[in-house]
Order: structure tokens, then sequence, then C-alpha cells
């Protein structure tokens, strides 16, 4: 969460959802939100960066979100990408399907493994 004054800016929710058949820890990002009055001044990517540092240093290596509605563009733009319903099946761990496969879409991206000398406590990078 973000807050100025009391005030929340920005918020984002995730849940490490487990292994895939290939040993993969996934994550799934369930909510990022920022204020109207807030938007386009870098919140929104400031917060994802947040994550991706503390998922990667919590061992996650694919990061999905549930498309139903909503701003996908925004995730595309930052490196996500569609999965066909193909892939949906391998990308999701086997014990969350019944209840993951049932969106219309799901945007998935790599969590990859940065050189020692990047590996900084989350947020650290953009002043958090």
């Amino acid at each position: 969460v973000l807050e100025r004054d009391g005030d929340i800016l920005a918020c984002v929710v995730f849940e490490i959802l487990g292994h895939t058949h290939d040993d993969l820890l996934v994550a799934e990002i369930q909510a990022l939100y920022v204020s109207p009055l807030h938007r386009r001044i870098g919140l929104g990517d400031s917060l994802l960066d947040f994550v991706e540092q503390d998922l990667r240093r919590k061992g996650v290596r694919r990061v999905i979100i549930l498309a139903g509605e909503g701003s996908f563009d925004w995730f595309v733009d930052r490196g996500f990408s569609l999965q066909t319903p193909g892939t949906q099946e391998v990308i999701i761990p086997n014990d969350k399907k019944s209840s993951v496969l049932n969106f219309a879409n799901i945007y998935s991206k790599p969590i990859l493994e940065l050189d020692a000398s990047l590996d900084v406590p989350a947020g650290k990078r953009i002043g958090f």
C-alpha cells in the first residue's frame, strides 16, 4: 500500500499459488490499483517493480494475472503475454487449475533471476 497523509494512493495484492509440473513457483497478482488522481506518475510501475523484486527473492519464477475485464494492455506493455488455452494448462499449479482456468484470459510473465550485484531488498531500486 502506498499512502500519503492517510490517503491510499495505490495498492497491490498477490498470492503465491504453488509449483507447476515443471517445478516453477508461480504467483498471481490479484489486484493492482492506483487512485485515479494519482495515475500516470509511475506508481503502478513502482508497485509492479516492488512486487516482482519481492517475488524474485521468494523464489517465484512466473507471475500471472487473471483477466475478466480491465486494463490488460498496461500489463502487456510491461512484459506480460496472453496465454493460449493450451499453455494455460502448463503454467498453472495443478491444485489451482479448477479455480484459475475458468477465467477468459490468463496473462503471464517470467520472473528472471538477477545477477547477485542487482539483488537488493524489494523497493530499494525505486525508493521505497
